[in-house]
């Protein structure tokens, strides 16, 4: 105890010298962190008093930054869907971002070639694909930023093995299960599920 009092250290933040016993341990040389305790516990406060004028300076501009990609967007352009988390009754993440977590939430039981679905499979199925419906050729936007719903689409695969087969309009993805009469996307889906 007595060699703490008399070591002293110099914080990299306030550039004081102060006693050892002030600098939180941690391992590295001296065992101490180079910024003492009361800079850690001040950077909180600051930290959040710039994001507290970032976010009134954005939300005059009518924009905000999302807290996953950091890019900073325009409310107006509703990248941002009303759930009541954010502070003026909007999300916190952007569209594209709350829609790729959830994509990539959903396909972590997805395999393609034994690896895990990603966005990367993704792009290189769409782009074999041809951007189209494997079964009906119906055009499939998979861009986040341009998407369409009324272009919706499904990654299509099996339940057993988990396996991805390719991607799907909605309609032919449901009609995997409910084939709505239509002969031609019988003929279809029976050729699509030979292929696979």
């Amino acid at each position: 105890m007595k060699e703490l009092i008399k070591k002293k250290k110099r914080c990299l933040k306030c550039n004081k010298v102060k006693l050892i016993g002030k600098f939180p341990r941690k391992t590295k040389s001296e065992g101490h962190r180079n910024v003492c305790e009361s800079c850690i516990n001040k950077r909180p406060d600051e930290n959040h008093n710039l994001f507290l004028a970032e976010r009134a300076e954005l939300k005059k501009r009518g924009k905000r930054r999302c807290t996953k990609c950091r890019k900073i967007k325009s409310l107006e352009d509703d990248f941002y869907t009303r759930n009541g988390k954010g502070f003026d009754g909007k999300s916190v993440k952007c569209r594209v971002c709350s829609i790729l977590e959830k994509r990539q939430a959903h396909w972590l039981e997805y395999n393609i070639d034994g690896e895990v679905f990603t966005q990367y499979h993704l792009e290189r199925i769409h782009k074999e694909q041809e951007g189209k419906c494997k079964i009906c050729r119906l055009e499939i936007d998979i861009d986040i930023e341009t998407r369409n719903n009324t272009k919706a689409w499904a990654v299509d695969h099996c339940h057993e093995t988990m396996k991805v087969r390719g991607l799907l309009c909605n309609r032919c993805n449901k009609g995997l299960g409910q084939f709505k009469d239509n002969i031609e996307f019988f003929k279809s889906a029976i050729k699509y599920l030979e292929e696979s």
